[in-house]
């Protein structure tokens, strides 16, 4: 065995060591054999390629043994189509048992129509011999393919390949990372300029206006808020009598569910005040006994019927409130709706800049994980490639 201790080692980057593989002396004598065999192989699949072609073209009386016939031509055609032979040992990995597959479906499929096949017998021969002739060239490379250095090339070469798929990965990243700052850096210009028009707004005077026009409306809806859960408040207390009234009263059913719903929506559609005519339905009803009902109730819907008229002021004063608020804000100075716009943008900017910094987070990560893989491949791949060259190999960055 070659002591290649006691020689001088070599330097080699990652780059070269593939092709420092197949130019070594043992690799290039056992491509020698594998060119060989594999040569070989590829006559014999054209041989029985040619056989099946020249069965393809046979015909018989029998029409079900011309179908059978030209179903396996034309599977065991599509079986030997598109067979890709390897430059060389350390690519041939899964040559064999590809190879073999394929090799096997035919055989199987020979097998299976043979006994319909009667017509094509001698054809039908020579297509199995064809296959075993192939199989037979298939277990040679096989043999080549597992020798101990053989398989060691390979390793090293899928390591390699594996390096070379880790170090492009992490140019990708890189790449990412460099154009994931240009988006950050130019979102925080945006960010910057945009606090800046956010600054000159909240200073300006039209601000300052919109800010006692937005106090005066607060002011409003408060006030309508209040006469809002007033007359709802009142109505909801007399619920029981609405449904109980409802129950009896089907012609105005649709009216008293609306009120007992909401009552304030209710009266504030009721432009017609035909809840004047309910409310003095119902005490009627209480009165004569047909809605049985306890004695404070009966006095808040009394209390409720001698309110009407302040309620309709109530409603004549929430509907000038309405309009009032319309007004002003039809007046709102349009520097209400750029702050809001400035601010809605900021915030979506800084949502932005930290999605984008979790995505950098992400890709540094990776980067560091892929370079540390490449590391632990590069100390696995010192000692085979050491072996294979028959000297001291460092790998160089």
């Amino acid at each position: 065995m070659f002591d290649f201790w006691n020689n001088k080692e070599i330097r080699l980057p990652v780059d070269k060591l593939q092709n420092a593989i197949k130019e070594s002396r043992e690799i290039r004598e056992l491509d020698k054999n594998f060119f060989r065999s594999v040569s070989e192989l590829r006559n014999n699949l054209s041989r029985l390629y040619d056989s099946i072609s020249a069965l393809n073209s046979k015909t018989t009386e029998n029409k079900y043994s011309n179908i059978v016939k030209n179903k396996f031509c034309a599977r065991s055609m599509e079986l030997l189509n598109g067979v890709e032979y390897p430059e060389s040992i350390v690519t041939a990995e899964d040559f064999c048992d590809t190879l073999r597959d394929k090799l096997d479906e035919l055989a199987s499929l020979n097998i299976k129509e043979f006994r319909h096949l009667n017509a094509f017998k001698e054809e039908m021969k020579s297509v199995a011999e064809g296959i075993k002739i192939a199989g037979n060239n298939v277990n040679t490379i096989g043999q080549i393919l597992n020798y101990p250095v053989s398989k060691r090339a390979a390793e090293v070469w899928k390591t390699i390949e594996e390096m070379k798929n880790l170090e492009s990965a992490i140019a990708d990243m890189e790449n990412q990372i460099n154009s994931i700052n240009s988006r950050i850096d130019e979102t925080e210009k945006i960010l910057k300029m945009k606090r800046k028009e956010l600054q000159q707004a909240l200073q300006s005077s039209d601000y300052m206006r919109a800010e006692m026009v937005r106090k005066e409306m607060e002011k409003l809806k408060q006030n309508a808020k209040t006469i809002e859960t007033k007359i709802s408040e009142e109505f909801a207390s007399i619920e029981r009598i609405f449904r109980k009234f409802a129950h009896f009263n089907t012609y105005e059913k649709e009216l008293v569910d609306k009120y007992i719903s909401d009552g304030f929506a209710a009266f504030l559609d009721d432009e017609e005040g035909k809840i004047k005519i309910i409310l003095d339905k119902m005490r009627i009803a209480v009165e004569t006994g047909k809605i049985p009902i306890e004695s404070r109730k009966h006095q808040k819907l009394l209390d409720i019927i001698r309110s009407m008229s302040l309620f309709e002021s109530l409603r004549r004063q929430y509907k000038e409130i309405k309009s009032q608020l319309e007004q002003l804000m039809s007046d709102m100075p349009s520097v209400e709706k750029d702050i809001g716009r400035l601010n809605s943008e900021i915030e979506d900017g800084e949502h932005a800049i930290v999605k984008l910094r979790k995505e950098l987070e992400s890709r540094n990560k990776s980067i560091d994980e892929a370079i540390r893989k490449v590391e632990e491949l590069k100390g696995d791949l010192v000692d085979s490639v050491s072996g294979i060259l028959g000297k001291k190999v460092v790998i160089e960055n």
